[in-house]
C-alpha cells in the first residue's frame, strides 16, 4: 500500500535503532512503530522487511548491513521499501531522539515524494538518498 497522505506513513523502527528513535519521530507529530512490539525481538530482517512493507511503512534503521548484505538489499528492492539508515554510532539516546524531530519534515517528505524503493542516510546533520529507482514526482510504485 503506498502513502497517500502524512497520516498514512507509518515508519518501522527496527531493533538497532530503539525506542529513542521512535520517540523522537513521535515528538516531530510523526506516527512510529518499534518492529520489537510488533513482531518481537530477534526477527531475521529478512523476514520483517516485506512484514514492515505490507503494513505501509518506512523502514527506519542503525543496521548499515542492510545496504551491504545482498539478501537485504534484494529484500528491499523487491518489496519497494523507504529505508532510512541512521549513521554516527556514537550517537548517544538523547542526539538520537533529537535528530529525528529535526529530521521528520525532510524524512516524511522523502516518503511522499520519491517513488520506492529507496536508502537514504540519516547523519545529526543532514539526510542524503544514495540509492533509488524513482525521481521527484515520478510515480509512486507499489
Amino acid at each position: 500500500m503506498r502513502p497517500r497522505s502524512a497520516a498514512d506513513v507509518v515508519f518501522v523502527v527496527d531493533e538497532d535503532a530503539g525506542s529513542n528513535v521512535a520517540k523522537g519521530i513521535i515528538a516531530a507529530g510523526g506516527n512510529a512503530v518499534l518492529l520489537s512490539e510488533k513482531l518481537g525481538h530477534g526477527t531475521d530482517d529478512v523476514d520483517w522487511i516485506p512484514r514492515a512493507h505490507e503494513w505501509g511503512c518506512a523502514i527506519v534503521t542503525r543496521d548499515l548491513a542492510q545496504r551491504r548484505n545482498p539478501f537485504e538489499s534484494e529484500a528491499h528492492r523487491q518489496c519497494g521499501c523507504h529505508v532510512f539508515i541512521l549513521r554516527g554510532g556514537g550517537l548517544k539516546f538523547d542526539e538520537l531522539h533529537a535528530a529525528m524531530v529535526k529530521h521528520y519534515p525532510e524524512m516524511l517528505r522523502y516518503v511522499l515524494k520519491y517513488a520506492r524503493p529507496f536508502i537514504a542516510h540519516i547523519t545529526s546533520r543532514s539526510i542524503n538518498v544514495h540509492e533509488h529507482t524513482g525521481r521527484w514526482g515520478g510515480v509512486k510504485n507499489g
